[in-house]
């Protein structure tokens, strides 16, 4: 599975903390907007939407994408705007609800 360091600073609604940079490594995928993620440094595994550990394109880059018909999935690979990367990983624009 693909590993990948959160990109910034987030509370859960436990009142546990994911760190800027913290390592998580991607489990199985719950749905196109969700993944289920297990965090390196203690084990425990999470549910937590792509956007909350990977930092979503900008409205603006997402349009371009749909005119040119291809679209970048959440790891980064080159997709279809409603496809799936190597690792299953939606494209951003599924993982935003967008399509």
């Amino acid at each position: 599975m693909k590993t990948i360091k959160a990109y910034k600073t987030v509370t859960l609604k436990d009142g546990g903390t994911i760190t800027k940079g913290e390592a998580f490594t991607l489990m199985s995928i719950y749905s196109d907007r969700i993944g289920k993620w297990k965090r390196e440094s203690d084990g425990r595994e999470l549910m937590l939407k792509f956007s909350t550990l990977i930092k979503s394109p900008s409205v603006a880059t997402m349009e371009r994408w749909s005119d040119d018909g291809v679209a970048k999935s959440v790891f980064g690979a080159r997709v279809e705007p409603d496809g799936h990367g190597p690792y299953a990983e939606p494209s951003w624009m599924l993982a935003l609800g967008m399509i």
